[in-house]
């Protein structure tokens, strides 16, 4: 119990208790003129100034792209393994030890079967 409280307040709390702290200071300004008014507006949301980024924006910003990073990484790693499985699979023994064990499987499994009439 204790250590589950302590991995909550080490892994989440920063996550909540940073941006809270400095949510009126500018992460970084944005160049004058290069986004309109509303999206400046936007990214400066909850209390940082106008036409800079916030804690908040930023933050979210960061995690988007580490989640897509983290999935295309999980997808180009299972394509390399589904790949390097389907060579493997091409062996001249594989593939026939494979379809013979669904041929036993199939065959014991129409033998328990009961027929309906």
């Amino acid at each position: 119990m204790y250590i589950n409280a302590l991995r909550l307040v080490l892994t989440r709390a920063p996550q909540y208790a940073i941006p809270f702290w400095y949510s009126a200071e500018p992460m970084f300004w944005l160049p004058h003129g290069l986004f309109p008014y509303y999206a400046e507006w936007f990214l400066s949301l909850p209390k940082a100034p106008l036409g800079s980024v916030s804690i908040m924006s930023w933050q979210v910003a960061c995690s988007a792209l580490l989640s897509l990073v983290f999935e295309v990484i999980a997808s180009v790693w299972g394509l390399v393994f589904k790949a390097k499985e389907a060579q493997g699979s091409n062996a001249p023994g594989a593939a026939t030890a494979k379809s013979e064990e669904r041929v036993r499987t199939a065959a014991a499994g129409q033998a328990t079967e009961k027929k309906d009439l």
